[in-house]
């Protein structure tokens, strides 16, 4: 039996399917969500983006010597606007 992320996994032998992690990033507007996303899965930095686009990511990594199929979805915080005011 071998572990993905501290947890054991039974029947992990060569012939075992990936297994899949589905993630999501979570933060306020403009901390970096994007840039750290993909900054991991590419290895490259983005200078310019769109902080009003969600986008999800597929990769597949190794962890603990098994694959893991891993999707990520970089979220957009929502632009809130102030309530409009009531006529009277």
């Amino acid at each position: 039996m071998s572990s993905v992320f501290g947890k054991p996994r039974a029947g992990s032998g060569p012939q075992s399917a990936p297994l899949e992690v589905n993630l999501a990033i979570l933060g306020r507007r403009g901390v970096g969500k994007s840039a750290l996303t993909v900054k991991f899965l590419t290895k490259r930095f983005i200078s310019e983006y769109d902080p009003n686009l969600e986008d999800t990511y597929s990769s597949e990594e190794t962890v603990d010597h098994q694959p893991v199929h891993l999707r990520v979805m970089d979220t957009a915080d929502p632009v809130i606007l102030p309530p409009l005011p009531m006529e009277s």
